[in-house]
């Protein structure tokens, strides 16, 4: 008895010299480094909690002796991730998240997405705060299936990897919402209520464009199911051979026999792109097998169009059900030559050809979708 009484004193005393000793010296610092992080994660944790437990209690009083820098700061942290909005604390989930690896994250599309909604739900005051925080709602970027964390709220959109749906996962949502008009029609006959919420886009033209740098343009890897290549670069390679003169270029990794000088690189920075499509006279795009057959369209159109550029497509009924006739759509390499060959020599018919989408996409902002998946009311429907 009288040693564990001993024991509690020496730990007692222990704290008390450690309190005084950061008092009298500098700030500790509050990294990810040692005890001081700990301290700051586990309090931020504990504060985010709707109310706080006794063990965090003494958690928190415990780690104010020890690390009370980290402890003021995890504060701080907690009082600032509940100001600055009058809306709906949100929590964005996508699959890229699963990487380590954040330059490979930014590769990904669905990453730019949630950067997009970050920045959408802030300007409608909002806040955006971490998974682990229990926010009221949690939105969920579908592209696999998560242990979800408490929230008051789970919704769910998808917009890519239709083919890794399972109605009786998406049942446990609150609320559903798709890019696809076909796919929420199907997933309403398995019992799914599921809103079509098309995409978006927050590219906008240049003022002013300039000369175009470039005639056709793709920007996408080589797709792992087709032992590095992809069918629309094969496609244009088809056209190239017919019409050697036309200035093709291809950014994007995983490509065998790619020629150099058709290949400009593995990577373009996503900050990039709208001004390669402005200054590009035709942007080729594609669909992968899955999203074409269940009509999601790629966003990459609506960028396109956005930034100012003039876009080719593959055949797809969601193009139609968005811009009527306004994007050339191709079927085969015979098509898509007499497409480019017809806007490459007419630069007046592709800004006559595009502008219906330009007038089209400017409705399909960010802010749209950010209020619909708050639950927001966003002013009318698409």
């Amino acid at each position: 008895m009288t040693h564990k009484k001993t024991g509690w004193l020496n730990k007692l005393k222990s704290a008390i010299r450690v309190a005084i000793l950061r008092v009298t010296r500098t700030p500790e610092k509050v990294d990810r480094s040692g005890a001081a992080w700990c301290s700051f994660d586990k309090t931020r944790r504990h504060l985010a909690a709707e109310k706080l437990s006794l063990r965090g209690k003494i958690q928190i009083g415990t780690d104010m002796l020890l690390h009370p820098d980290a402890v003021k700061r995890a504060i701080s942290y907690a009082r600032s991730s509940k100001a600055g909005g009058k809306g709906p604390r949100c929590a964005i989930v996508a699959f890229s998240d699963i990487h380590g690896n954040l330059g490979q994250q930014m590769q990904w599309g669905d990453f730019w997405v949630k950067q997009a909604l970050t920045e959408a739900i802030t300007s409608l005051g909002g806040i955006v705060v971490e998974p682990f925080m229990q926010p009221d709602v949690m939105i969920h970027l579908f592209g696999g299936y998560y242990d979800l964390p408490p929230a008051r709220e789970h919704v769910l959109w998808i917009h890519s990897h239709p083919e890794k749906l399972a109605p009786q996962f998406l049942r446990s949502y609150d609320r559903t919402y798709c890019i696809s008009r076909m796919e929420c029609d199907s997933l309403a006959k398995a019992g799914v209520t599921c809103t079509w919420l098309p995409m978006a886009t927050g590219k906008r033209a240049f003022r002013t464009v300039g000369k175009i740098r470039e005639e056709v343009v793709f920007v996408g890897n080589a797709l792992p199911t087709m032992d590095g290549h992809r069918r629309i670069v094969d496609d244009m390679l088809q056209v190239l051979a017919k019409k050697p003169d036309i200035k093709f270029s291809v950014w994007g990794g995983l490509y065998r026999d790619l020629p150099p000088e058709i290949h400009m690189g593995d990577y373009l920075p996503y900050y990039e792109l709208d001004h390669l499509y402005a200054h590009s006279a035709i942007v080729l795009n594609d669909h992968r097998p899955e999203m074409r057959e269940r009509s999601f369209i790629n966003p990459r159109i609506l960028d396109v169009i956005a930034a100012g550029g003039f876009v080719v497509s593959d055949k797809n009924t969601a193009i139609n059900d968005i811009f009527g006739d306004a994007v050339p759509q191709y079927s085969d390499a015979e098509e898509l030559a007499a497409i480019i060959k017809t806007y490459l020599g007419h630069p007046e018919l592709r800004m006559e050809r595009m502008q219906p989408a330009r007038t089209i996409v400017a409705e399909y902002t960010w802010q749209r979708v950010a209020a619909t998946l708050m639950g927001k009311d966003c002013g009318g429907q698409l």
